[in-house]
């Protein structure tokens, strides 16, 4: 369930994992290390804005910060962590990568036989989508209005077309994530209700570790999003951060959670 919610999250490993499997088969490459690259980019790319994945929007609306600030400051960091996420990916597979092209063997079916069994393509759908997203977008960068409004307004222009069914549109929400979402925050709540974090972060303070220092907050955070999952960690975090308006010093700290926890 977990993996599938993951997948679900980062919609670009679902779109274009058939369509790399299908390039790579016909290189006579093996997938596995295109596969990874795949996987552990979309995670890092994620982090660029605060739309790119379920943490990043709960900091963004928590901490009440700019979408264009948090782009300008994280996407050079997201860069260099890209560039290195292909090295090592390549120094892990670089006999699968570099190594001789085997002949195509079988693989996944041809692009041709995957697009007819897709949805018709529908110009018009196509370029009212994107011209919808493209306005979300710069309401995100340029307006003051709140995000979660301007994704509602967005959603709406999308469902109010005279040949697409909305409920088509519905059942594609995969509401088994939202139903783990919600189990997810019921369950931190009554970890925070009896104080069991709360315990941990006082053991904490008594050694002398000010949790909420760059360094020893980088640690934490690494280990709790590696143990408890990204989103529980965030949420048991957030509580004792500072609001961003507050200082630079507050935001970045935020930015940090953001990033170490992806």
């Amino acid at each position: 369930a977990r993996y599938r919610s993951l997948m679900h999250r980062f919609f670009v490993c679902l779109a274009f994992a058939r369509i790399l499997c299908n390039g790579i088969a016909k290189a006579g490459r093996k997938p596995l290390p295109y596969l990874i690259a795949l996987a552990t980019a979309s995670n890092i790319g994620s982090t660029a804005t605060l739309i790119g994945n379920p943490q990043n929007m709960l900091i963004g609306q928590t901490a009440g910060l700019s979408f264009s600030r948090f782009l300008i400051t994280c996407v050079p960091l997201i860069a260099v962590c890209l560039v290195i996420n292909v090295l090592v990916v390549a120094l892990v597979y670089r006999g699968a990568i570099f190594g001789e092209i085997a002949p195509p063997a079988g693989g996944p079916p041809s692009a041709a036989a995957v697009l007819e069994e897709a949805t018709p393509f529908r110009p018009w759908q196509v370029a009212k989508t994107l011209l919808i997203m493209a306005g979300l977008v710069g309401f995100f960068l340029f307006s003051g209005v709140p995000r979660e409004i301007a994704a509602l307004v967005a959603a709406s222009l999308v469902l109010i077309s005279r040949t697409q069914d909305p409920r088509r549109l519905f059942s594609m929400v995969d509401w088994d994530l939202i139903l783990l979402f919600i189990g997810l925050f019921i369950v931190i709540a009554n970890v925070r209700e009896q104080g069991l974090f709360a315990g941990i972060m006082q053991h904490l303070h008594q050694h002398q570790i000010a949790i909420y220092n760059p360094i020893p907050f980088s640690a934490i955070t690494l280990v709790l999003s590696n143990i408890v999952s990204n989103v529980p960690a965030v949420l048991l975090l957030k509580p004792g951060l500072a609001p961003a308006t507050l200082s630079t010093a507050a935001a970045h700290l935020w930015y940090l959670l953001a990033v170490v926890s992806n």
